[in-house]
């Protein structure tokens, strides 16, 4: 089988398919490790923020191709790859401290809230 589609020419387009894995997967690889060491780094407990489709990553996914491919066009000798994952990185590590992480609440807030609690548990 392998000799079949050997013979149908696939490997004239062998450099265009490997460019194309190198615009799409080093942006997805940042992403999960932006997830894993910046964004959800101290993060014990469910978060419902997290719950679904994750549009951040996907969009910071599709920027870093976006900006590879770019890249590829514009500075051929500047490895593409590396610059989709700076920017696939940064832009979802932003985002996901902006919008993914939970906000606790100051300080001062939770013990006036404990304060107001007990005071009308013991009325």
């Amino acid at each position: 089988m392998g000799s079949v589609i050997a013979a149908t020419g696939v490997i004239s387009n062998l450099e265009s398919w490997m460019n194309l894995l190198g615009i799409i997967v080093p942006p997805i690889g940042a992403v999960i490790i932006a997830e894993y060491f910046i964004v959800q780094r101290n993060e014990q407990e469910y978060n419902s923020k997290r719950a679904g489709v994750n549009i951040y990553a996907l969009a910071s996914a599709l920027t870093g191709s976006i900006v590879s491919y770019i890249t590829l066009v514009s500075f051929p000798a500047v490895p593409n790859a590396v610059i989709g994952i700076i920017a696939a990185f940064s832009v979802y590590s932003v985002l996901g401290k902006l919008f993914l992480q939970k906000r606790s609440a100051p300080a001062v807030f939770t013990e006036q809230h404990a304060a107001t609690t007990e005071t009308s548990k013991h009325k």
